[in-house]
């Protein structure tokens, strides 16, 4: 038996072996492609919806803004004045929790 080197091994392989992998292969990674495509597109479904539900709650926000400025409210002055009711109506119930000395001794002066 002679030596062959692995090169010469190789050259003497039959081609239809490396045909018949490289068909696996290409059609391995067109599969893989063909994937990839199919999940892009449902992806790419899916965006518009999103953008339509943004802009839904986009017009929504809108909205609300502007009816807040139509009714002009402004949210810290309901709250101080709520606050300023609490402590009116609690005044009432609690006599020294709420008032001063001074005010205490002017009406005891009166």
């Amino acid at each position: 038996m002679e030596y062959r080197s692995p090169q010469e091994k190789f050259y003497e392989l039959p081609k239809q072996n490396f045909q018949s992998s490289n068909n696996f292969i290409s059609r391995e990674l067109e599969e893989k492609v063909h994937n990839l495509e199919n999940e892009v597109t449902n992806k790419e479904r899916i965006i518009p919806g999103k953008n339509e539900e943004i802009n839904k709650y986009k017009e929504i926000i809108t909205n609300l803004e502007k009816r807040v400025r139509e009714l002009e409210i402004d949210v810290t002055e309901k709250i101080w004045i709520h606050k300023n009711l609490q402590m009116e109506k609690s005044r009432e119930i609690t006599f020294y929790g709420f008032w001063k000395d001074e005010e205490i001794y002017e009406h005891l002066k009166v």
